[in-house]
């Protein structure tokens, strides 16, 4: 069994790192630990993270922005959730109204359609019995004279008199 190879260099109290990280992400910056073990050098890395202590703490405060900027965007989202909720409560509501009315107007459609159909049976009726009502005062009143039958009306002179 061969032995093992330490990650370590031949060298004494050098860090060295037979680690490669490969190229660096497209808008990526290298970490502070990148920069510690490609350097090699602590001392150096303790002066890189001094120069980007203000990157750093900007860094935080972004973060804490978005943080704040975030609870607002999500308090704005739960108050529209809230106006949807009240909004489509309001719309089922609406619905349940319309389909109501939609089935009353169905309803008293064939209501109606019912009474025009009845209502014409009585004027034929009402028609039918006019005509019989005339010809029985006709044949009351009536006058024969040779041709025709003329109706007399009380009061009245019959102009065709016979």
């Amino acid at each position: 069994m061969p032995p093992k190879k330490s990650v370590r260099g031949r060298g004494k109290g050098k860090a060295q790192s037979k680690i490669d990280f490969g190229p660096p992400i497209q808008g990526e910056e290298p970490t502070v630990n990148a920069i510690t073990m490609a350097d090699g050098n602590a001392g150096n890395a303790e002066d890189e993270i001094t120069r980007n202590l203000p990157i750093l703490e900007a860094i935080k405060d972004l973060k804490t922005d978005f943080s704040i900027r975030q609870d607002g965007v999500l308090a704005a989202i739960a108050g529209m959730r809230k106006e949807v909720g009240e909004c489509m409560e309001r719309v089922d509501n609406a619905e349940l109204r319309i389909s109501g009315t939609e089935d009353t107007i169905i309803h008293l459609q064939a209501k109606v359609q019912s009474l025009e159909s009845k209502n014409k049976v009585m004027e034929d009726k009402v028609i039918d019995l006019e005509a019989r009502s005339r010809s029985s005062k006709a044949g009351k009143y009536a006058v024969k004279s040779g041709r025709r039958r003329r109706l007399l009306i009380p009061g009245k002179v019959d102009p065709g008199g016979p």
